[in-house]
C-alpha cells in the first residue's frame, strides 16, 4: 500500500481541489479533473497546476484548463 495524493493549485498557489488522497495498491491510475473547485464552482480557463505526492516522490506539473 501507497499514500497517494493529488492536489490541483490556481496560479496564485491557492489550492482548488483534493482529488486524491488515500492509500492505494502499487498499479496505474487515472484521475479527472472535472475543473470544479472544492465549494463546487466552475473553475475559468487559465493555468493551474497538479501536485503529485507519493511515498517517495513529489511533483509539480503546470496544466492549462480550456473550456
Amino acid at each position: 500500500m501507497f499514500d497517494q495524493a493529488v492536489t490541483i493549485y490556481n496560479i496564485k498557489g491557492q489550492r482548488v481541489k483534493q482529488l486524491l488522497n488515500e492509500q492505494v495498491v502499487a498499479g496505474r491510475y487515472a484521475v479527472v479533473w472535472d475543473g470544479i473547485d472544492h465549494t463546487g464552482n466552475p473553475c475559468s480557463s487559465g493555468v493551474y497546476f497538479y501536485k503529485l505526492r507519493t511515498n517517495s516522490k513529489t511533483l509539480v506539473r503546470k496544466m492549462l484548463m480550456l473550456k
